[in-house]
């Protein structure tokens, strides 16, 4: 035989727990728009090689790769397109006195 607990409440009670768990759902929402907002962000700053190669003058593709393996720029691989940070290239630009293309 299965047992069922009741729990009983006062509807008041009751409506301010349901107050507060909209108050967390909303504000779960805003921080996820705001994840993804910054996401948005990061992806219009991300550049792919052939534009990277107008801000830094490195034209060898085994530089670039140097650069990649020794962490001096940021950047991301999806599947087999890497796209590199422009901020980070500006960075590398003002730490290593680096003249823009």
């Amino acid at each position: 035989m299965i047992m069922a607990e009741l729990i009983v409440i006062e509807s008041k009670a009751y409506d301010k727990l349901q107050d507060e768990q909209i108050e967390r759902f909303k504000k779960a929402l805003i921080e996820a728009k705001l994840e993804v907002s910054q996401i948005m962000a990061d992806k219009t700053n991300m550049l792919p090689l052939e534009e990277a190669m107008k801000i830094l003058p490195y034209k060898s593709k085994t530089k670039w790769q140097q650069m990649r393996d020794s962490g001096q720029i940021e950047f991301s691989k999806f599947g087999r397109k890497i796209l590199y940070s422009r901020q980070s290239l500006l960075n590398y630009i003002k730490k290593n006195n680096v003249k823009m293309v």
